[in-house]
């Protein structure tokens, strides 16, 4: 790969990064509704969630992903840093 499409990848993980990191609320409320919708369907796998357990849920679900976009953010800007420096 060029330099120009190395920056550019690395550019976008790295906005992929933040994008996960500030909107980890919404979709860990997201993911939430969709596993309660999916032991509704599925009772036989798990129950559905208590109020106390959805907060719970949505409270660890928020704070993986904001570790993911952590990651890729700090990752991508690694990357870049080290790509700024080669020859």
């Amino acid at each position: 790969m060029n330099r120009t499409a190395l920056i550019v990848m690395w550019m976008s993980i790295s906005l992929f990064g933040l994008l996960v990191f500030f909107n980890s609320s919404q979709l860990s409320r997201r993911y939430n509704a969709w596993t309660t919708v999916f032991r509704k369907r599925h009772p036989g796998i798990n129950q559905p969630p208590t109020e106390q357990a959805r907060k719970l849920n949505e409270a660890i679900m928020m704070w993986l992903f904001r570790i993911i976009g952590t990651y890729f953010t700090v990752m991508a800007f690694l990357a870049l840093i080290r790509i700024r420096f080669e020859r």
